[in-house]
């Protein structure tokens, strides 16, 4: 079996070779990629991916901000209800 460290390695090689002029935040997209896995892995438990990526529950939420714009676990797929409900109810304010 291919150690997860290997097969990053070999994605991150791949993707340079096919995509030769890329300059943009790769980590970023990396660790997006990773987290979306361990969210899903973790069947959107927080608790559970916060042991999966080693870190405390205030870092998995602050990442999820960061790469999703939502700390809402079924958001990371496009499923919130309640991201949709309010989203659906805003009131305009102009």
């Amino acid at each position: 079996m291919l150690e997860l460290n290997q097969a990053v390695t070999q994605v991150i090689l791949d993707y340079k070779q096919e995509n030769p002029g890329f300059r943009g935040p790769l980590f970023n997209e990396i660790e997006k990629g990773y987290m979306k896995a361990c969210m899903e892995l973790a069947k959107g438990n927080q608790s559970q991916a916060c042991q999966i990526l080693g870190v405390s529950r205030g870092t998995l939420r602050t990442k999820l901000k960061f790469h999703f714009g939502t700390t809402h676990v079924s958001c990371v797929d496009g499923k919130c209800t309640i991201c949709t409900f309010l989203k659906n109810n805003k009131k305009d304010k102009g």
